[in-house]
Order: C-alpha cells, then structure tokens, then sequence
C-alpha cells in the first residue's frame, strides 16, 4: 500500500469525505484529491496535521510500517499541545461568527462539529 492509499483508507475509516478533510486542514478538495491519486504529495507540515486530524502513527501513514492507528488520549495530546486558544480568542471567534448571516454560519459550525468528532475520545468516530 502507497502513501496515497494510506491516506485514503484513514480518511474513509474517520468516515470522512475529501471536502471535510480538506476543511479540516485548510486545503483545498483537489489537494486532498491529488494526494489520494498520487498525483502530488502533502508537504511534511500537513503531513503532521494529517496524521492528528485521521489519529494514525507518522511512521504507518509515511512508511506503512507499524500500527496505522493512534490512541485517542495521544491524539487529544498532540492536538493540544498544538493549540493555544485563550479565553479572550473564543470570546472572539463567538462574536465573529454570530455576526455572520445564518447560512454562513451552518458550514462553519458544521466543520466544528466534523473536527470535535474527530478529537474528542467520547466520538463515534474515534473508537
């Protein structure tokens, strides 16, 4: 199995589609695309946001060798050690987002809802 195989089988065990991946990286669909199809390869930054946003091993997503998933306490732990936030940044983003006509405010809300499912060990998608 090729990088770009791995890359597709996590995605589809997280039970997400190419469009939600790339949301959650902040790339475009066609990145996530290329990737899958072994046209292109993700840089060794969005190596690392992949490997926390699909919650697998570096060296299984890179090599193939090893365990392909992590623990989910180990992936909380990598993603928030990543983060960050202050209380005034939530503040923030809650008055910016509420500012927002309604029907910007789904897919925004729907993207966070895709990214807590991934992060949170009470998810679903993370057993």
């Amino acid at each position: 199995m090729n990088l770009a195989q791995r890359i597709r089988q996590a995605r589809k065990e997280k039970q997400l589609s190419q469009t939600q991946l790339a949301s959650i990286l902040g790339v475009s669909r066609g990145a996530c695309g290329q990737w899958e199809a072994g046209i292109s390869s993700p840089s060794s930054k969005r190596m690392e946001s992949l490997v926390k946003s699909l919650g697998v091993n570096f060296e299984w997503l890179t090599t193939g060798r090893g365990e392909a998933p992590v623990s989910n306490e180990i992936a909380n732990q990598q993603l928030s050690s990543q983060t960050s936030l202050m209380p005034e940044d939530l503040q923030a983003f809650n008055l910016w987002i509420l500012k927002l006509p309604e029907d910007e405010q789904r897919p925004i809300l729907k993207m966070l809802n895709n990214i807590q499912q991934i992060c949170t060990p009470e998810a679903q998608s993370c057993k």
